[in-house]
């Protein structure tokens, strides 16, 4: 029994050391992790053809997909300049805001989904690539209702971006 009493502070303190490297050695992968505002996104416009988005009339029955794939169709070079901010570029190894539309991950995330309006809309107003990123770096897309301009989308600008392509 005094052999265990001997040995126990000694484990003890050998079971604290390990776990305070541990905890050393977490902090510093949290610290090597990409802050939140490193986003993937291109600084210039596109040098070379640019992959087709999805065809909006596969999401018909996803009206808030259909939309934002509607709009995506239209500004691919605009998207090839902006980040998403839903961290796709971590998990699906994005470089823009473009290739949630080259692929089907627009279809149901909100964030992607309410970006590509606001770079529409932005871009109707005449704001460039640049100016539209910092808007979005501001949250400004937040402020958009993603419901209520679905809901207010004139079914027939889809089916007029269609027919031009």
């Amino acid at each position: 029994m005094r052999a265990w009493l001997a040995f126990f502070p000694v484990m003890a303190a050998t079971i604290l050391a390990a776990a305070g490297l541990e905890l050393g050695r977490s902090q510093e992968v949290l610290a090597q992790e990409p802050e939140a505002g490193d986003f993937a996104y291109h600084e210039t416009p596109p040098t070379r053809p640019l992959p087709k988005t999805r065809r909006p009339p596969s999401f018909r029955r996803n009206p808030p997909g259909h939309v934002a794939y509607c709009l995506a169709r239209r500004i691919p070079g605009l998207l090839y300049q902006e980040p998403c901010f839903c961290h796709c570029n971590r998990f699906a190894n994005h470089k823009s805001l473009l290739d949630c539309y080259v692929e089907d991950h627009g279809m149901a995330c909100y964030t992607c989904q309410a970006e590509v309006i606001f770079c529409y809309e932005q871009s109707l107003r005449g704001r460039n690539a640049v100016e539209i990123r910092e808007e979005l770096y501001q949250d400004e897309w937040k402020k958009l209702s993603l419901e209520d301009y679905v809901h207010s989308f004139p079914k027939q600008k889809c089916r007029a971006a269609g027919k031009r392509e």
